[in-house]
């Protein structure tokens, strides 16, 4: 199971964003947040299996691309991160998009 990778305080979220054979540390304060958003997804298991799953995307100004967290490989922290990033972008007035609800 992947360990936590995003850790909150009043108004900076820190990411642990892995690549190759290390993990990025990349704080964000909510002024460096240009949006956050949930989508849903669907993918295929091995090539032939549809399957649904959810995405958080991170933009900001400070990085180049986007920070996108997969609901398939951060699966026992994600509902916990969705619920603080919720809460964070309210006390911090920062702009969100929830794609994850609509039918």
């Amino acid at each position: 199971m992947a360990p936590k990778r995003i850790f909150f305080d009043k108004t900076e979220v820190v990411f642990m964003v892995p690549g190759g054979s290390s993990v990025a540390r990349c704080p964000l304060s909510a002024k460096e947040i240009v949006r956050i958003q949930f989508d849903e997804r669907e993918s295929k298991f091995l090539g032939l299996i549809p399957q649904k799953s959810e995405t958080i995307t991170i933009v900001s100004g400070k990085l180049g691309v986007p920070i996108v967290y997969k609901k398939t490989q951060n699966k026992k922290y994600f509902n916990e991160y969705k619920e603080n990033l919720v809460r964070f972008v309210k006390e911090n007035n920062v702009s969100f998009t929830d794609n994850t609800n609509r039918k």
